[in-house]
């Protein structure tokens, strides 16, 4: 969404506001600094489609007398993005993604050979908890041991005959 998209959405605000109620939500017209509090939050929306949306919403849920806010606004935003993700249809149940040739070889040297070494390709999620629970040494990189690219190979050659249901299973995530 553009900023000019922001501007026009807050106009329309306005005036359906001011035919609404016959007062303008912005008496001192769309150029204050509370106008421009509404142009920025909807701007943050960033979906010109979406925040139409909801300001229409606000219409039809919030009391005739009462003034809108931006929070009532955040609020039907991501009540609207709720309904939008619920509403799209569930995976079949019997849908596996096939796992990279990598993940199929870690399975495998972990649950076929007890081989708890780490993954090269492990190291961002590493990173990104360690991040996260800075005060822990559970995830640290350097602490761990790495798997060594001939290993590594030869469990990715045993692991790239797994199915995808297979490899799951070795999970316990599929009977």
């Amino acid at each position: 969404m553009t900023p000019a998209d922001a501007r026009k959405i807050t106009e329309m605000l306005d005036e359906v506001i001011r035919n609404r109620r016959g007062a303008a939500l912005f008496p001192g017209g769309i150029a204050t600094n509370i106008a421009e509090l509404w142009i920025t939050e909807i701007h943050k929306i960033g979906d010109a489609e979406l925040a139409t949306e909801a300001v229409a919403a606000m219409f039809t849920t919030l009391p005739p007398d009462r003034q809108p806010s931006p929070a009532d606004l955040r609020e039907l935003v991501q009540k609207l993005r709720r309904d939008r993700r619920d509403a799209r249809p569930a995976l079949d149940e019997g849908w596996v993604r096939e796992p990279p040739r990598w993940v199929k070889g870690w399975l495998t040297a972990r649950y076929r050979h007890n081989d708890m070494r780490v993954w090269p390709q492990q190291k961002p999620g590493y990173d990104a908890i360690l991040r996260e629970h800075p005060h822990t040494r559970a995830h640290v990189w350097a602490d761990e041991h790495p798997v060594t690219p001939e290993d590594a190979e030869r469990y990715e050659a045993e692991g790239e005959k797994l199915t995808a249901t297979q490899a799951a299973a070795l999970l316990g995530g599929l009977p």
